[in-house]
């Protein structure tokens, strides 16, 4: 008979006070009544937690209502400038996309989820992002992901196949044998491609981005209208993202 593994001990006080965040994120705004209703704590505890937030300058209060503050921005910005594959990659991404008028994207995974740092849109006709910065995907969903996925070490990937692999639209590839075949294409051709499989109507083209190490530091991805990128188009944006990376990859010197 198997054993559980135990539950990683944690401080409710901290999980209270993300809770609150959250619903203050969600709701725009709050009062102590509203919070104390929707978390199930007395409005003592939710008020001192509001207090010790607006201490940290994480949260305002207007009136009677409390709000998550810009210092939230601040902080995600400092954590963003902690990646190298932003610090590296910023200006070349923002060059790409207005080389090629399309939307460009930096990404780094992050317990086996594409997290979005980076994002530059290069003219009037380039697609509206459905990815703004701080936005989540998943890694087999995504050209970036896939990219990310074919250079990952052996158990990192496994770990992700050992998961269920979600459908976003009827395009993601979900078996994991077919996932396989797909990520020896990827390393056969240098790039990653996807063919509307987070969204209907967008396909993208993506190349994984390297340490002088041989580690994976992230994936740079041009993105655009599946009705302008056929399969010409993106062999051609192909060869400019694979530039992309070596750019980035040279500028870590």
């Amino acid at each position: 008979m198997g054993t559980s593994e135990p539950e990683p001990r944690s401080i409710k006080s901290v999980r209270t006070s993300f809770a609150i965040v959250d619903e203050l994120i969600d709701r725009r705004g709050a009062g102590v009544t509203e919070l104390s209703d929707a978390l199930g704590c007395s409005k003592t505890t939710v008020h001192t937690h509001l207090s010790t937030l607006s201490q940290l300058g994480y949260v305002r209060q207007d009136g009677n209502e409390y709000r998550a503050s810009l210092g939230f921005l601040t902080t995600g910005n400092r954590v963003r400038e902690g990646f190298d594959l932003y610090r590296y990659g910023a200006s070349v991404a923002n060059s790409l996309a207005e080389s090629t008028g399309e939307v460009v994207h930096l990404a780094v995974e992050e317990e086996q989820v594409v997290h979005f740092v980076h994002a530059a849109r290069g003219g009037p006709d380039a697609i509206e992002s459905t990815t703004p910065i701080g936005r989540t995907a998943l890694l087999h969903a995504t050209a970036v992901g896939k990219a990310m996925l074919a250079d990952m070490p052996d158990e990192r990937r496994e770990a992700v196949f050992a998961q269920e692999l979600d459908s976003m639209t009827s395009r993601t590839i979900t078996d994991p044998d077919l996932l396989r075949e797909e990520l020896d294409r990827i390393r056969e051709r240098g790039y990653a491609v996807n063919d509307q499989e987070q969204v209907l109507g967008a396909r993208s083209v993506a190349c994984a981005v390297k340490y002088v190490s041989g580690g994976l530091m992230g994936a740079i991805v041009v993105s655009g209208h599946a009705s302008r990128f056929d399969d010409a188009r993106i062999e051609e944006l192909a060869a400019s993202v694979r530039e992309a990376a070596n750019q980035i990859e040279i500028g870590q010197g």
